[in-house]
């Protein structure tokens, strides 16, 4: 049965479980995303995932350059809403939006409030290592991931998941949260909890700089910036002044090697096994090239000099 009409606001694929969820519960009058993008060699137009879902239910969908003005307005209103619902929007929203529907605005944020606030709270979790995380649904405050918290939950991170793993987990978890919590919020029925701003970090936005590795880093370390970083910016490093990607590695576990951190100890047909901070050594199973496909190590070495020490 449906509780009440809602209007989401949203970009990424990973907003679709949460779409779904509010077209089952509530009337759900109007979606909301970015403009479409260009992208690709050829530069082509690239729709929002949830653009694509709203031509598939037949739900009105517009596309606003900013949120603050009267036409945007003027929309949002139209759709009576008495709940809004944010998730991955990717742009500021001003609270004279937000406070349109009845029930104001809430947003999924892919981490337990108040760590990871901000952009990336999901790959900056897997790059520090962390084995826990989870979704958190708050209320919009003008104050970036700050809001009142309505309710979280949990998720272990398994040792090797990705991001895009990990996104996998956590957005059908949010949306079953927010299928439980939503008609207290409607109801009236559910309260709201403050966030201990004294805990708070911050996961900033990614940069493609960022993928570059440094040798001197722990194995352990390159893998979780490796884990965090897919499918952009990735982890490379540079030879001949051009980027060769790592597309799969682990950490190996085994005593610490006497040799400077980017020494390649040994290319088999497999793997290339890399030095790296404090004697821990990385095993490299495919690597990238710019413009060519992925390939071991080995394939890469039949037609390229591969030196005996990485920069």
């Amino acid at each position: 049965m449906a509780h009440g009409n809602s209007v989401f606001f949203g970009t990424a694929e990973v907003g679709l479980p949460f779409l779904e969820c509010l077209l089952r519960h509530t009337r759900l009058r109007l979606i909301i995303t970015q403009p479409d993008a260009r992208g690709g060699r050829n530069r082509r137009n690239l729709e929002p995932p949830v653009k694509a879902f709203a031509r598939e239910h037949d739900i009105t969908c517009i596309q606003p350059e900013v949120l603050r003005c009267p036409e945007t307005e003027d929309q949002i209103h139209e759709a009576d809403p008495d709940l809004g619902v944010v998730v991955a929007y990717g742009r500021y929203i001003p609270r004279r939006v937000a406070t349109i529907p009845r029930r104001n605005t809430i947003n999924a944020h892919f981490s337990l409030l108040p760590r990871w606030r901000g952009a990336a709270p999901v790959q900056r979790c897997l790059e520090a290592g962390e084995s826990r995380t989870g979704v958190t649904l708050f209320e919009i405050r003008p104050r970036m991931d700050a809001g009142p918290i309505w309710a979280s939950r949990a998720l272990d991170v398994d040792p090797g998941e990705t991001a895009p793993e990990l996104f996998g987990r956590l957005a059908p978890a949010g949306s079953d949260l927010l299928a439980e919590t939503m008609p207290r919020i409607l109801e009236g029925t559910d309260s709201l909890r403050p966030q201990e701003h004294d805990h708070a970090t911050f996961a900033p936005q990614l940069r493609k700089e960022e993928g570059r590795i440094n040798w001197d880093a722990r194995a352990r370390e390159i893998f979780n910036r490796w884990r965090a970083f897919q499918p952009w910016p990735g982890v490379f490093f540079e030879l001949d002044g051009r980027p060769v990607k790592v597309i799969t590695c682990r950490p190996m576990d085994l005593s610490e090697s006497p040799h400077p951190p980017g020494t390649v100890l040994e290319t088999d047909r497999e793997r290339m096994q890399v030095v790296c901070g404090s004697g821990s050594v990385l095993e490299v199973t495919r690597i990238q090239p710019p413009c060519k496909r992925p390939m071991t190590p080995y394939c890469f070495a039949l037609g390229n000099a591969l030196p005996k020490r990485l920069p």
